[in-house]
């Protein structure tokens, strides 16, 4: 009966060291490198080829500020790998979205190095930005895969209906 009582004991003090122990994962990179990525070639195929690319691409779209009439909000691109799941930022700049047709932008510039302000073709309106990105929103937004993120995106943000 002894030796019973003995291993039972082992094994409860056993059971209790162990599972109290936590085992600790190094943290892994989780981030694309994109200096070997050749960014535009894959857009160009996801716009021209049917076949998938070994990239995802999609926009993320946070508020900054409601305002009558329209909401400033942040457009964010990512690419992510498929194979590994590494993503990187690759454009974020804000944007002014008029919640109707007709509204006036309220936002003024600065005349600070003569910015132009960009306006989209569905009336969205180019804030001038400081962020440091690889890339520029403008210019990814003409690739279709990438627009019809973004409009997804600033429809499911502010509920709108505005179609691709």
């Amino acid at each position: 009966m002894k030796p019973l009582k003995n291993f039972t004991a082992l094994a409860v003090i056993l059971i209790g060291i162990f599972s109290f122990s936590k085992v600790e994962n190094k943290k892994t990179n989780t981030t694309l490198d994109l200096s070997k990525v050749n960014v535009t070639e894959s857009l160009s195929k996801l716009q021209f080829d049917s076949r998938s690319s070994d990239y995802l691409f999609y926009v993320d779209t946070d508020i900054i500020k409601k305002i009558r009439g329209a909401s400033t909000i942040n457009a964010k691109v990512y690419i992510v790998e498929k194979a590994s799941g590494k993503k990187n930022l690759l454009a974020s700049e804000n944007l002014q979205v008029l919640n109707y047709s007709g509204a006036v932008s309220v936002y003024e510039h600065d005349n600070i190095d003569n910015y132009k302000s960009i306006v989209l073709s569905n009336g969205d309106e180019f804030l001038k930005t400081n962020t440091k990105a690889p890339f520029s929103l403008s210019n990814l937004l003409k690739y279709e895969s990438i627009y019809r993120s973004y409009i997804s995106s600033t429809n499911d943000l502010l509920d709108l209906e505005r179609s691709i």
